[in-house]
């Protein structure tokens, strides 16, 4: 197998004929170093002029300033899990158990299924032809003869 090499028309091989300079080497590692120390100077001074112009600016609290406000509602909830579960056993708690709504107007509450047998049992109150809209009377319950 005869490997045929092409020479270009001006004589030269194609590729370096030396090594590179380790004096070249030194002095760009040398340059690239001093110029990272410089940009971290310049930046240490303007993050320090920038820090004491913001202390100079900075304002203290009056002793005269009102102590602390917790913020008004909606506030972030720290604990939303059982501040879920809380409200959810409240509202279980509201829709299974008697208790007053109002004890001065004598207004109670009642387990839902207790209200929805009595609605079955009595009917919804319904508004007969000519009567007012606030007057309505109950439906009558089922079998029950209509009174007129």
């Amino acid at each position: 197998m005869d490997h045929a090499i092409e020479h270009s028309p001006n004589g030269s091989s194609g590729h370096e004929s030396r090594d590179t300079g380790v004096k070249l080497i030194a002095l760009s590692a040398a340059g690239l170093s001093i110029v990272v120390v410089i940009v971290f100077l310049l930046m240490w001074g303007t993050f320090n002029l920038l820090k004491t112009d913001e202390a100079k600016h900075d304002v203290s609290l009056s002793p005269l300033a009102p102590a602390y406000q917790i913020p008004p509602q909606p506030r972030i909830e720290e604990h939303p899990w059982e501040q879920l579960q809380q409200l959810k056993a409240r509202e279980n708690r509201e829709l299974t158990t008697y208790g007053w709504q109002d004890q001065k107007n004598g207004i109670v509450r009642i387990p839902i299924s207790r209200a929805m047998d009595m609605i079955a049992q009595k009917g919804l109150p319904t508004q007969l032809p000519g009567q007012a809209p606030g007057v309505a009377k109950p439906a009558p319950a089922a079998g029950a003869p209509h009174a007129q």
